[in-house]
């Protein structure tokens, strides 16, 4: 059986010399490389999860219709607060606001 030297793969990541860590541009590129795919990975998966989670949900399709009511009277009284507003703003496009000078 062969023997995995775990120091010779980490060192793939952080080369070192006799002076602690070099600053290294290849192997930052190599760690935001390896941690973007590793990432995009874990992402993939989780959004293949959820879509086999989602396809396996058995249900009624009558819990999905639900009946819309209204009442009158509300949506009258929202209606005219509406026609009130159009009117005040359409008033102040006809006649200018009248703004007094702060200063006096």
């Amino acid at each position: 059986m062969k023997n995995i030297d775990f120091k010779e793969k980490l060192s793939y990541f952080y080369p070192r010399d006799n002076y602690g860590i070099d600053i290294s541009a290849d192997r930052d590129w190599r760690i935001v490389i390896s941690l973007f795919w590793i990432i995009l990975l874990i992402v993939i998966l989780w959004s293949a999860y959820g879509i086999w989670q989602l396809k396996n949900v058995k249900s009624d399709e009558s819990t999905f219709v639900k009946t819309l009511t209204l009442k009158e009277e509300l949506l009258d009284k929202i209606i005219k607060n509406i026609d009130e507003k159009k009117a005040h703003f359409d008033e102040l496009l006809i006649k200018n606001p009248e703004i007094k000078d702060p200063s006096i």
